[in-house]
């Protein structure tokens, strides 16, 4: 019984013989019975699979639907994944169908074999459902659709200007820096900001920079959930947050999942916390780019915007274009088109003017077009009305004090397209803008800090900023916001009455000299400014001016002025440019006279004495250019009676002072300058011919160079002799000028500090000046010429370094150029332990030293071997010319002494060593090199950015450079190479270069292309030959001119493949007489 009870699993007998296919069949006769036995179950998972997967499908089909009605595109993984269900849900059907017919028989079991494959089908279809089912958890099904990129511009109602392209693609440029995230525009209502960042939106995604743009209008009530709303909708999500917090935090993950995102946030009027609206961006997201636009440059700067763009209005130009495309071509009929470039104009070049007006004039008549033109001289047309004042007086609203409004208006009320800030501020003082503040250079401080204000506020036009200028358009505007507080500006003839009424006058255009009667009743005036009227003999009578502050007599011819001396509370007299002969004595009784502006009154002579010293509140005195007046010699007898320069000694407010003398005898001895002084332009002289050297002899010359007319910086000396009279200000001095100075031997004699606030330094002649420096002498050496921009050199004829000994300090760090002429002992400009702090220098022009041999020089021998790249970032222009002596740029490279052949090697200007990536112009004349690049330039991109080259009598070139160095001069624009002896070739072969061939390497280039050269000039060059000798092809697509003159060896211009533009003004001429032809360069091959 126990033996027939155990019955053995297959697997203890499956190692027996046969056994194994026995147990084959039985595992598979067990699994059919198990489908079979399993069959009504199996049926009834299948069932229920499919009505999940059922009601699986309606669920992702109502979300398609939605997402189809909101315009979006459905991902194809979803697509497929609805047509793979419907396909599945057709087929378990069918199934369950035939598994019903058989049932519906009523036979239980007569189809063993069917119900069996039933059954195995119902579980591999119920598998089948249950995987489809699982891929149905899609995170997205849709996506916003991209724009069409064959849209043009003008379907997008865009107008493609070529002022606005070209800003457009810069700041494209920009975008792909990986280091710029957030980019900024300016500029005044209606100079099309809007329009800009939505074209850069569109191009932006139509080039595939960003996967997503997403742009927010925020206004000046900026609304955090609208603005997070906006961003949402453009990157298809939604904020079913309640709290601006919870909604921030749902933005900034999406953001994130964005590996690249523009963020436009358009119309920004005061600063807006990017993290709480949740946008990330910088080291959080660095794929996340901003570009902000605002009417004041001041927002950009709260946004800590890395670039700035100001949008201006259009040019005339553009303002035409985009007019005329909108009117379309009714403007180009006889009769309207001078009218309508006459509309186009007094549109002011603001979009938001064009655009209306263009559309509203686009189908009328050329009396509706008359109209229209009288409407806008007047400021009178409803789209001036409706648009541009509404949009200019927004920010007009906006300014934070009302100090900044009444300036705007104010400055809006001259009727001048620009005023000198200069003359501005004298009347916003007599006006008593700044009443709470006592001191002119305070009061100027804040004067100059609200031209800047209105600046960024889009209020003022961009400019110098001694300049005030305003648009037309904005003029008119601050016309009209005033005219609603007070009456419009009279004028002389019509409302003489008013000007009884006026606070200030200020006029250009008088035709005639005021009456002595004028001024009556007009002692409310605070102000008054006067420009080239002749009041000769006497000035009208002022008596009736009693509370005048301010007079502006500024390019008057002017007798006698006496009568000025009766306005007591006068502060500010201002003579400038005028001429006049004599100050009257009288004036010294304006004892509350703080301003003094006598620059450029030429013809003056005569200063009575004590008159200076006793203007004891005076606070600036302008005499710049005002080298006839007759000084008193201190201890020499004179029978006149004119000041001496001693008296300026004893203004002690004096805080501005400029001046000039001609004869430094008129200084007397011991003499120091006022201490207080804080800006001052001096010049001292001793004869007319240094005055030409360090201002010129132009009447314009100390306009151009004057603190008063903007020109100078606030802190300017211009010496020879007598340099110890200003030796006090030499720590100070930002603009120092030395022609013909003695007695100094290096400029620690001046100065012991080394001017650590100098910028610019200009020395002219000093025959006794070995070294502008000596380290070892300063004080402080550390401060030694830290600010140092520009450094002009010229005829220092015993100058032997710029500076004696090495500098391990920051001095020369911020040099932009420098130019040293004829300073024939200087062998080398700087040493290379000093070439590192040369970061900043932009161009660089060394003529007729003879002496130079480098212009970086090694300090030791010995240091040759350890010598790392001279790097030179910002050079930008580069010029040298009769050089004789100069070997290279930088020697770097040791010449073996025991090695003749390495000492036959000539040195190229260039070498390896020298890396100058920003180079744009290099111009050498009159030099003994013999090679320009070195060989070894070939791997190297240092000159990628050249674009002019020209060469002039340099007689020991045989070519100018190898072939290979087409690789580096890719952007090369004009190249000049003139008189030239020795040159052969322009391009010699490598092989010719190096000195060896090259085989085995084979053809180093066998092409040259020259992409972007637009002009070529070969001339005087008697033994060149060709272009290159070498069969290279040649691709001068930009070639547009080509000028040949007294070449008489050249028999070819190359001998290879030529491909050139298909008309090239070719110019060639022998014996002169001119050949000049349009065609193909080829045809000269």
């Amino acid at each position: 019984m126990d033996a027939i009870a155990h019955v053995p699993d297959v697997s203890e007998i499956a190692h027996l013989p046969g056994v194994s296919q026995i147990a084959t069949v039985i595992t598979f006769i067990k699994d059919q019975i198990g489908y079979i036995s399993s069959y009504e179950e199996n049926l009834e998972k299948l069932m229920t699979e499919v009505q999940r997967l059922k009601d699986t499908q309606d669920g992702v089909q109502h979300r398609v639907v939605e997402a189809e009605r909101n315009g979006e595109k459905i991902e194809n993984i979803v697509q497929n994944w609805l047509k793979k269900a419907n396909e599945i849900v057709a087929a378990a059907n069918k199934v369950i169908d035939v598994e019903g017919t058989r049932w519906c028989l009523g036979q239980y079991c007569p189809y063993l074999w069917t119900r069996c494959q039933l059954s195995k089908s119902f579980e591999k279809m119920t598998k089948e459902i249950s995987d489809v089912i699982k891929k149905a958890k899609f995170e997205t099904i849709s996506y916003r659709d991209t724009p069409d990129v064959t849209i043009t511009p003008s379907s997008r109602g865009y107008v493609a200007l070529e002022s606005r392209t070209s800003m457009l693609n810069e700041i494209k440029e920009i975008l792909k820096d990986p280091k710029m995230y957030m980019i900024g525009v300016h500029g005044m209502g209606g100079v099309g900001k809007t329009t800009l960042v939505n074209e850069l939106a569109w191009q932006v995604k139509k080039d595939g920079l960003f996967g997503a743009v997403a742009i927010a209008a925020i206004t000046n009530s900026p609304d955090v959930k609208k603005i997070q709303g906006q961003i949402a909708d453009a990157l298809d999500l939604k904020l079913e947050k309640e709290s601006e917090r919870g909604r921030a935090i749902n933005l900034r993950q999406r953001i994130k999942k964005q590996e690249k995102v523009l963020i436009i946030l358009d119309d920004i009027w005061s600063e807006l916390n990017l993290p709480e609206v949740g946008i990330p961006f910088g080291d959080e997201h660095n794929g996340c780019k901003l570009v902000i636009t605002s009417r004041e440059r001041e927002v950009l700067t709260y946004m800590e915007t890395q670039k700035d763009f100001n949008l201006t209005a259009l040019l005339e130009e553009d303002s035409w274009n985009l007019f005329q495309k909108i009117a379309g071509n009714v403007v180009n009929e006889v009769s309207i088109k001078p009218i309508a470039e006459e509309v186009a104009k007094c549109c002011a070049g603001l979009p938001l003017l064009i655009t209306p007006v263009a559309k509203g004039l686009k189908k009328k008549k050329v009396h509706a077009w008359r109209v229209a033109l009288t409407q806008l001289k007047e400021f009178k047309h409803r789209e001036l009305e409706n648009n541009v004042y509404p949009a200019l007086k927004l920010s007009y609203d906006f300014l934070d004090t009302e100090e900044l409004k009444s300036l705007f208006l104010f400055i809006g009320s001259f009727g001048l397209n620009e005023i000198l800030t200069e003359d501005l501020f004298i009347c916003c003082w007599g006006l008593g803008f700044y009443g709470g503040v006592d001191k002119l250079m305070e009061a100027r401080d804040t004067h100059y800090t609200f031209i800047n204000e209105l600046r960024d506020s889009s209020l003022l036009l961009e400019g110098e900023l001694d300049w005030v200028g305003m648009h037309d358009v904005v003029r008119d505007v601050a016309k009209s916001i005033a005219s609603k507080s007070r009456p419009t500006d009279p004028t002389y003839s019509t409302y003489a009455d008013q000007f009884r009424k006026c606070h200030y006058i200020i006029s250009e255009y008088l035709t005639k000299v005021p009456d002595d009667n004028f001024f009556f009743g007009m002692g409310e005036v605070m102000t008054l400014s006067v420009y080239e009227m002749s009041f000769t003999p006497f000035l009208p009578s002022l008596n009736p001016l009693i509370s005048l502050r301010s007079l502006n007599l500024n390019s008057c011819i002017l007798g006698d002025i006496r009568i000025v001396a009766e306005l007591s509370n006068l502060e500010i007299l201002s003579l400038g440019g005028s001429s006049i002969t004599e100050l009257p004595g009288e004036i010294k009784h304006l004892t509350r006279l703080r301003l003094l502006n006598l620059t450029y009154c030429d013809s003056l002579r005569v200063i009575p004495t004590n008159l200076i010293s006793s203007l004891m509140r005076l606070e600036e005195l302008y005499m710049g250019g005002c080298y006839n007046i007759e000084w008193e010699v201190e201890g020499k007898k004179s029978e006149s009676n004119n000041a001496n320069v001693r008296e300026l000694q004893n203004l002690h407010n004096l805080t501005t002072l400029e001046i000039s003398f001609i004869n430094t005898w008129v200084l007397p001895r011991n003499f120091r300058f006022p201490a207080n002084l804080k800006r001052y332009n001096i010049l001292i002289a001793n004869h007319m011919l240094a005055y030409n050297i360090l201002i010129g002899s132009d009447r314009g010359k100390w306009e151009l160079s004057s603190i008063w007319y903007g020109g100078a910086l606030e802190r300017t000396l211009k010496l020879t002799d007598y340099w110890q009279t200003s030796r006090s200000l030499f720590t100070t001095v930002e603009d120092l000028s030395l022609a013909k100075l003695k007695g100094v031997k290096d400029l620690y004699d001046l100065d012991v500090d080394g001017f650590p606030q100098l910028k610019h330094l200009y020395i002219h002649g000093n025959g006794e000046l070995l070294h502008l420096i000596n380290p070892r002498r300063l004080v402080n050496p550390h401060s030694a010429f830290l600010n140092l921009e520009t450094l002009v050199l010229y005829n220092l004829y015993k100058m032997e370094e710029i500076c004696h000994g090495p500098m391990q300090t920051q001095s020369f760090a911020k040099l932009k150029v420098i130019e040293v002429t004829s300073c024939h002992r200087l062998k080398n400009l700087f040493l290379y332990s000093l070439s590192g702090n040369l970061s900043q220098l932009h161009e660089m022009k060394i003529s007729s030293c003879e002496g130079m041999t480098e212009i970086i020089a090694v300090e030791k021998q010995e240091d040759q071997k350890k010598l790392l790249q001279i790097v030179l970032p910002e050079l930008h222009s580069v010029t040298l010319r009769g050089l004789l002596e100069l070997q290279s740029f930088y020697c770097s490279v040791t010449v073996d002494q025991g090695n003749p052949s390495s000492q036959s090697i000539p040195l190229a200007l260039f070498n390896q060593k020298v890396v100058t990536p920003k180079l744009e112009t290099l111009e050498l004349y009159d030099m003994n090199v013999c090679k320009i690049w070195d060989d070894k330039l070939l791997v190297l991109s240092c000159f990628q950015n050249l674009t002019r080259l020209i060469v002039v009598k340099c007689n020991c070139l045989t070519s100018l450079f190898p072939s290979g160095v087409a690789r580096v001069l890719v952007k090369l624009q004009h190249v000049e190479i003139s008189s030239c002896e020795r040159l052969k070739v322009i391009f010699a072969q490598e092989e010719e270069i190096c000195g060896s061939s090259n085989e085995g390497d084979g053809p180093v280039l066998d092409e040259i292309a020259f992409m972007k050269l637009e002009e070529l000039t070969l001339k005087y060059l008697p033994r060149l030959t060709s272009f290159c000798q070498g069969s290279y092809s040649f691709k001068f697509p930009s070639l547009q001119k080509v000028h040949l003159k007294e070449c008489p060896m050249m028999e070819t211009f190359c001998h290879g493949n030529l491909t050139t533009t298909s008309h090239i003004e070719v110019r060639c001429l022998y014996d002169e007489s001119e050949d000049h032809w349009d065609g193909d360069l080829k045809y000269y091959c």
